[in-house]
């Protein structure tokens, strides 16, 4: 954050400057806890890629059984009504 510059901008405009830099360090301190930071979404991507990747993998299990079952129902058939 650009305190300086903010701190000047809010004295050109009229505050003084102990409400101009308390006003910058109020704002400060409420970005600081309130937004995430660039790290906070790589951690969340980084969650976010390995839920897929286990969601693709269970679906890629589950295809595959199912195929397996399908294959097992088709060749009981052939069997029955050969």
């Amino acid at each position: 954050m650009q305190t300086l510059r903010y701190t000047q901008l809010l004295e050109e405009a009229g505050f003084t400057r102990n409400e101009a830099e308390a006003t910058v360090t109020i704002l400060e301190n409420a970005m600081n806890e309130e937004f995430p930071t660039k790290h906070d979404f790589k951690i969340l991507e980084l969650k976010l890629e390995s839920k897929i990747n286990e969601l693709e993998y269970r679906l890629i299990i589950k295809m595959g059984a199912m195929n397996v079952a399908s294959m097992t129902i088709l060749f009981t058939l052939l069997q029955i009504f050969r």
